[in-house]
């Protein structure tokens, strides 16, 4: 959607699935009929890993799954022209729910890259997040060793002022385009 920040990898949901474990044996099926495709997955309580390497070129797909989505069409052109491939009409997850789900990713894992993101959706697109959906992913929020996760609004805020106070142009760097 116009980021010029790097990714790591490309999420998928697979819909309608009842878990990762069912759409493992799909996805691996696929995959095993393009020729000279390797790959090896991963499954664990967030996700589906697949780290695939086709014709020298590496990627890491991180998977889930859901029995529902909302999504919009949008054009492939963005990622596809660059490299030739030919433009198709693809579904993606709604913008404001996705921006849910990313200020709720930033909240269990704390990564500069996701405020980089949070602030492309409110700046650049103009969206607000789906508040019901940030609302009960607080509730389910995790905390590991080093993040200890906001589980309400208020919290939730105070963390992100917070952390807002510890970033400087040293911290940023990460983020610059290649």
């Amino acid at each position: 959607m116009h980021s010029p920040r790097y990714t790591n990898d490309v999420d998928y949901i697979f819909i309608p699935f009842d878990s990762k474990k069912n759409a493992k044996s799909f996805i691996e099926s696929e995959l095993k009929k393009v020729p000279n495709l390797e790959f090896q997955t991963s499954i664990n309580s967030k996700a589906l890993r697949i780290l695939v390497n086709y014709g020298g070129q590496s990627a890491q797909i991180e998977i889930s799954a859901e029995k529902e989505c909302d999504s919009i069409s949008m054009s492939s052109s963005l990622l596809s022209t660059p490299y030739g491939r030919p433009n198709r009409i693809i579904r993606i997850q709604e913008p404001a729910t996705a921006f849910a789900h990313k200020i709720a990713a930033w909240n269990e894992r704390e990564l500069l890259r996701d405020l980089y993101d949070i602030y492309q959706y409110k700046s650049a697109f103009h969206l607000s997040p789906k508040w019901q959906i940030l609302k009960e992913r607080l509730k389910k929020a995790r905390s590991y060793k080093n993040v200890k996760a906001a589980k309400d609004f208020n919290t939730l805020i105070k963390k992100l002022s917070a952390a807002a106070d510890t970033i400087s142009e040293k911290t940023l760097k990460e983020l610059r385009p290649l």
